[in-house]
């Protein structure tokens, strides 16, 4: 996958991860990029210190950058938004991913049996694109 330039929004430990992400993905050989940009607001942030010469760091309000930046953006380049990071980065992977929504729940889910299926769901996610081949995994919350 050829992308010319990835916009990370949010530095600290999600932009963080993302950018991670992306170079892991670089590095597999599974993308190409000329450039990660990552916007945030702090310039100490955790993304701020990633040592890659394609990682570029803009310390910035994301409203005024993207007010900015974002029509000299190609249709080929990607912006990564802060809350769905994970989800995109998963998907541009290769991966399978699933939107749960719980209803009535806030962003932090509250319902015992909510959260129960949510961890449940992460495990299996996990032993399925994470875990290493030919290693156990643990696929409920269930007692073994």
């Amino acid at each position: 996958m050829r992308v010319p330039t990835f916009v990370v929004l949010g530095g600290a430990a999600i932009g963080a991860g993302s950018v991670r992400q992306l170079l892991r993905a670089i590095a597999a050989g599974r993308l190409e990029t000329d450039r990660i940009v990552v916007v945030d607001r702090d310039p100490a942030c955790a993304a701020s210190r990633v040592a890659d010469s394609r990682v570029q760091f803009e310390a910035a309000d994301w409203a005024d950058w993207l007010d900015g930046h974002l029509g000299a953006l190609g249709a080929d380049d990607q912006v990564v938004p802060y809350h769905w990071a994970p989800h995109l980065l998963v998907e541009w992977l290769g991966r399978q991913t699933e939107l749960v929504v719980y209803p009535g729940q806030p962003h932090g889910i509250r319902v015992p049996s909510y959260q129960k299926d949510r961890l449940e769901r992460y495990l299996a996610w996990y032993d399925k694109y994470v875990k290493p081949v030919g290693t156990a995994g643990r696929t409920s919350l269930s007692p073994e």
